[in-house]
């Protein structure tokens, strides 16, 4: 075998290793992942909907895809309730009722994070919905109903 293609063929193994390694770090994320989250998109999109249901507790995430979560016609538990949204490289939107008092906070690591609603601590008639995220590389806006129209 001549030396040139003795170059081409250790480039060529060099490339293979370092597809496959990738590949199963990705594989890896993705896995650990989903163990985090109720529901999860990956790769995809999911538009999630609560039509008078009642809303307690969830996680979700997404990875490389979008997500749509929309609480406006969700009823509220009788307890404070939390979401949690874990994103990657995503767009994440949240429709919540206008009369729910909505508090966002968390992680957005070179993210955009839009919060068009609003928390009043003082408020102990509306059902508080505590939004807890952690995104990177994502969009997310949170906004009332009535901003969508």
């Amino acid at each position: 075998m001549n030396k040139s293609r003795q170059i081409k063929y250790a480039a060529g193994l060099v490339f293979v290793g370092v597809a496959t390694i990738g590949t199963l770090k990705l594989l890896k994320e993705i896995n650990n992942f989903k163990s985090k989250n109720d529901d999860n998109a990956i790769f995809s999109g999911k538009s999630i909907k609560f039509d008078d249901e009642v809303f307690e507790d969830k996680s979700y995430g997404v990875m490389y895809g979008g997500l749509e979560i929309d609480l406006s016609n969700a009823l509220p538990s009788e307890e404070d309730m939390n979401l949690c949204v874990t994103g990657r490289k995503s767009g994440i939107q949240i429709t919540v009722p206008d009369n729910w008092n909505v508090k966002a906070e968390g992680v957005a690591e070179k993210s955009g994070v839009s919060v068009l609603t609003e928390y009043d601590e003082t408020d102990t008639e509306a059902p508080k919905l505590f939004i807890n995220y952690d995104i990177k590389y994502s969009g997310m806006e949170i906004m009332y109903s009535s901003t969508e129209e």
